[in-house]
């Protein structure tokens, strides 16, 4: 018999939930970067390998947290499926790319965040260093929490998980650097994470595991990095709102089409 909760599932709870899932993200973050100061490193390798710093802090506290507090574990298996949610999130970013491409034109500088280092580091380093970034940074670590431990909390109820995770994962994205300069960019920004959420929502229910929206995330990552080296776009509002909505069309589409299946 399966023990209930130590912290409610309800408003309250989920809200309490949601605040500690952000703070443990930032803390994780900000806990290397003592590291990368006294390594007094420019080395694309030697980020890459402080990188990995942050998804061990992330998933040792989830993993006592979920023992302790909600009394259950956190479901591993699957974990190719980041293979499959790389090649999911292919499609929506790509079509967003052709179509910003196609009316916008290229980029006349080094989009925000490419420094000096990236731009002339040895192709290999540079993927090296992309991947670790895009997967064991950011892609793993933070589905691990959203689409992992936030969603098992009220899986069975797929409104009610969609709605509250996505908004807690959107909302945790109101400081993200991503090139933003005003404050109505920082909101207009949260486009990309709303998008990033649905979809990652959808590829976890409908192959079952969290790996799939680690791959969705961190293939969104990959897929612009990629993007921009073959042809480089502006990356303000307007990009930030098609690509958002792109990934947010594919997901909505996976979630009713799961939908409809439970109908049939």
């Amino acid at each position: 018999m399966e023990s209930s909760p130590r912290i409610p599932v309800n408003a309250w709870g989920l809200l309490l939930r949601a605040i500690v899932a952000a703070a443990v993200l930032l803390g994780a973050n900000s806990a290397r970067l003592p590291i990368h100061k006294a390594a007094g490193s420019d080395s694309l390798l030697v980020q890459a390998a402080i990188f990995c710093f942050t998804p061990v802090l992330v998933a040792a506290f989830v993993v006592v947290w979920v023992r302790r507090v909600e009394r259950t574990k956190i479901n591993w298996a699957g974990a190719r499926g980041i293979v499959g949610g790389t090649a999911i999130a292919v499609v929506p970013l790509a079509a967003a790319w052709l179509l910003l491409g196609a009316t916008s034109g290229p980029a006349e500088a080094l989009p925000q965040g490419v420094g000096e280092a990236e731009a002339q580091a040895p192709v290999a380093t540079l993927l090296i260093w992309v991947l670790v970034r895009s997967y064991l940074l950011q892609g793993i670590p933070e589905e691990l929490v959203y689409r992992g431990w936030l969603f098992d909390v009220t899986r069975p109820r797929p409104v009610l998980t969609v709605a509250w995770t996505t908004a807690a994962f959107t909302l945790a994205h109101v400081w993200s650097s991503g090139g933003q300069r005003t404050a109505l960019d920082h909101l207009v920004y949260l486009a990309v994470p709303f998008g990033m959420s649905l979809l990652a929502a959808g590829v976890v229910y409908t192959f079952g595991s969290f790996w799939w929206a680690a791959g969705t995330h961190g293939g969104m990552h990959l897929t612009i990095a990629l993007l921009t080296a073959v042809y480089p776009i502006e990356l303000g509002a307007r990009a930030w709102v098609i690509l958002g909505a792109a990934q947010a069309v594919l997901g909505v589409a996976l979630l009713w089409r799961r939908k409809a299946g439970a109908r049939n």
